[in-house]
């Protein structure tokens, strides 16, 4: 039996039937641009976002979701702590974490326990498209998202702590 889709998945599924429906074509990835961006509100919808496209004119959009993985742990901890964590070069947030010297913190573990389950889940919905050099962007996060950053952001406050005993 297959596992019911939840919300973000269904959300995936409307995108693709919704931007097929206008016609428009889809390049497979998200906008990476320094232009200014126009986030589109969390109480209107994605049929309304699409619509707007069509009526200024445009034929593509770009789409894409992503699924968690165990290396987006450290890029929500490097996001928290407005740095990067690449010179670790661990192959798992288990072993990153190891190298911090942090692994056996309450709040490292709690972070790990929670990701688990989540790892190859849909975590977002992004639709984009420019006008007038401006991306903008419908952009949809799985429920389990913020929380998963929040935990985080609770890793991140172990390390600067850590780091800031050691200087």
């Amino acid at each position: 039996m297959t596992p019911a889709k939840d919300r973000i998945d269904r959300l995936w599924d409307d995108a693709l039937r919704e931007i097929a429906t206008r016609g428009l074509a889809i390049f497979p990835s998200a906008v990476t641009s320094d232009a200014p961006m126009a986030l589109w509100p969390p109480d209107r919808d994605l049929a309304e976002f699409l619509d707007l496209a069509t009526t200024l004119g445009k034929h593509m959009v770009y789409a894409e979701s992503t699924s968690l993985s165990p290396a987006d742990l450290l890029d929500a901890v490097a996001l928290a702590l407005g740095r990067a964590l690449e010179e670790l070069g661990a192959d798992s947030p288990e072993e990153a974490f190891r190298e911090l010297g942090i692994s056996s913190e309450p709040q490292v573990r709690d972070l790990l326990t929670f990701a688990g389950p989540h790892y190859g889940q849909r975590r977002n919905v992004s639709v984009e498209w420019t006008h007038e050099g401006v991306v903008h962007r419908f952009m949809r996060y799985a429920a389990w998202h913020s929380e998963l950053m929040e935990r985080a952001t609770l890793v991140a406050d172990v390390l600067e702590a850590r780091w800031a005993n050691i200087r």
